[in-house]
């Protein structure tokens, strides 16, 4: 029963942090620098030293419920900085499918945030199990990605702010919850704020790189 509590707990965490991520700022003389808020999380049944592929997208789509599919203007930057810091913590990117099938996925995304409605659900991960990544067709582990909602997220603040969230994840290691496959999520984070403002290439890569120096659990020995 522990086990499961955590994998829930871990699912459940982004939209947790996000809610505290989206209320109003205390003290508009703040600069963009000082509101950006690094969070993680980790899934502790996880043996991290297990795993040492990955597969991520190179695009970065803005969330929201929307079908339409935009990509934030600096995903370059983004993928870039995630990459390199997988690479110093062991794994290795999977880009083709002659490469294997890898141990987990790594899912990131950013949205903004504007005042639409209040509550949040768990999270639900559409299509994962059929179908392929958008451009690379990687059948049979699926991930309808950005399509549907992924992740849900609650928002209900009047203040707008560009945030970088991502989830690593196996779609393998599942439970169905309430008829819905749910993958589990062993590491996830954010960073907020940081595609508003100025210097926003230098802060995604400052947000970046403390989400891995505060994240050492997921390091693997392979």
């Amino acid at each position: 029963m522990k086990k499961n509590i955590l994998n829930y707990l871990a699912i459940l965490v982004i939209p947790i942090g996000l809610m505290i991520f989206q209320g109003c700022y205390p003290n508009d003389d703040l600069t963009y620098e000082q509101t950006d808020v690094v969070m993680t999380a980790y899934n502790d049944s996880v043996d991290f030293n297990s795993l040492s592929t990955y597969y991520m997208s190179d695009t970065v789509y803005i969330l929201d419920e929307n079908d339409e599919q935009v990509p934030v203007d600096n995903q370059d930057v983004i993928i870039e900085n995630i990459a390199a810091n997988m690479s110093a913590a062991g794994y290795t990117r999977i880009t083709s499918e002659d490469q294997g099938k890898p141990d987990v996925v790594l899912l990131v995304g950013a949205f903004t945030s504007t005042t639409t409605s209040v509550g949040w659900w768990y999270p639900y991960y559409p299509g994962w199990g059929w179908g392929g990544y958008p451009g690379w067709g990687y059948g049979g582990w699926g991930g309808y990605y950005p399509g549907g909602y992924y992740p849900p997220y609650p928002v209900y603040s009047s203040y707008t702010t560009g945030t970088v969230i991502w989830d690593m994840a196996n779609p393998d290691d599942y439970d169905i919850i309430k008829g819905d496959t749910v993958a589990r999520v062993y590491w996830n984070g954010g960073v907020q704020g940081v595609l508003s403002g100025k210097s926003t290439d230098a802060r995604v890569k400052k947000g970046i790189d403390q989400a891995f120096a505060q994240s050492p659990e997921i390091k693997t020995n392979k």
